[in-house]
């Protein structure tokens, strides 16, 4: 059978196109985060599983989370400058608290936003219902498609990639403590260093201090 050259042409243009759309395809996902079916916590300097247990230690009282990390070390991971510190409540009945650190040239842009929730200021009336961060940190899982369990980082934790949604980010549960950690950086292989190494920091400050 004569292949003519009408049908070359468009084999050829059919290549490429499908080319085309693989390379689109990979710039569009990017660099993940991806080590195998978890990712090993390398950078944690302190076993943080040995001394968590509830049997160990008391109920951790709630703190100002601005308080555990500084403006320096935030830019010396991210490598660029950004905007002072601020906190706050992100949902009262739940005592969930923020600390943002800002674009300094977009003050509505995060470039780091971490959360932290204690059980000691979830209101009586949910702990009563069952309500504590355990629950919390299971709800934000969604659904294994989503994340990606993280292994030797506190009593649980788990990736949900980069962005504004309400998996993603690193989550951390430890004891009677949930930390989530956001990063923007553009890039989300970095978001999840700088997170972790973060995250470590701040609760080697807190269960230490």
């Amino acid at each position: 059978m004569r292949i003519s050259s009408s049908q070359v042409r468009l084999l050829v243009i059919s290549s490429l196109v499908l080319i085309a759309v693989v390379v689109v395809v990979r710039l569009t996902i990017g660099e993940k985060p991806q080590v195998g079916p978890a990712i090993q916590n390398d950078k944690a300097t302190i076993p943080l599983r040995s001394y968590m247990s509830p049997g160990d230690r008391g109920t951790t009282a709630s703190i100002d989370p601005c308080t555990l990390i500084e403006k320096g070390e935030i830019e010396a991971e991210i490598g660029r400058p950004v905007g002072e510190p601020q906190s706050g409540y992100a949902d009262n009945p739940l005592g969930e608290r923020y600390c943002r650190f800002p674009d300094p040239e977009a003050q509505d842009i995060d470039l780091f936003n971490y959360s932290i929730v204690f059980n000691a200021s979830i209101d009586p009336p949910l702990l009563r219902d069952g309500y504590s961060v355990l629950r919390m940190f299971e709800g934000r899982k969604v659904s294994p498609d989503l994340i990606q369990v993280v292994e030797n980082l506190g009593d649980d934790a788990f990736w949900g990639g980069s962005g504004k949604e309400l998996w993603n980010g690193l989550h951390i549960l430890v004891h009677d403590v949930y930390l989530q950690v956001k990063v923007n950086s553009g890039n989300e292989l970095m978001d999840y260093r700088i997170a972790q190494n973060v995250a470590v920091a701040a609760l080697e400050r807190l269960f230490t201090d």
